[in-house]
């Protein structure tokens, strides 16, 4: 185990364990939204992913919709790349109103409508990501 985990330790294994950590995340994601059809932060920030029809995803249809978003969307999760690729699928989704990894699956994805009780969600979500991250970097430094 401490010569597996040791790969981790060196600069090219800090790529790996990005790819990988992103990865696992992204399977674990897709689980939740296909059975539940939202995720923690898609509660606070009002998004609801469904099929055409309205009905849930399910779990192969949630972990192979985030697969797509793995690949398409963050460039396996290899930093400096995954924002060109971000980016992209930003700039598609303001011109056609889709993702790709929606549109060739055919989901359809929800959201609340704004207001006040959303602006206040949007706020709340964002002081946990700040925390979250923080809670990261200070657990990282142990």
């Amino acid at each position: 185990a401490d010569q597996f985990f040791a790969i981790f330790e060196q600069p090219s294994g800090r790529i790996m364990d990005l790819i990988l950590s992103t990865f696992v995340g992204s399977i674990l994601t897709g689980a939740i939204i296909g059975v539940t059809g939202s995720s923690l932060g898609k509660i606070l920030f009002g998004i609801v992913v469904t099929n055409v029809n309205g009905g849930k995803i399910g779990i192969v249809g949630g972990v192979r919709r985030d697969m797509a978003i793995y690949l398409r969307g963050m460039a396996l999760g290899i930093p400096i790349v995954s924002l060109f690729t971000l980016y992209a699928s930003f700039k598609r989704l303001n011109a056609t109103n889709s993702t790709s990894w929606d549109e060739d699956n055919q989901y359809k994805v929800w959201h609340r409508p704004s207001g006040t009780a959303q602006y206040i969600l949007n706020v709340i979500g964002f002081f946990v990501f700040c925390m979250v991250t923080a809670a990261i970097k200070i657990l990282g430094s142990f």
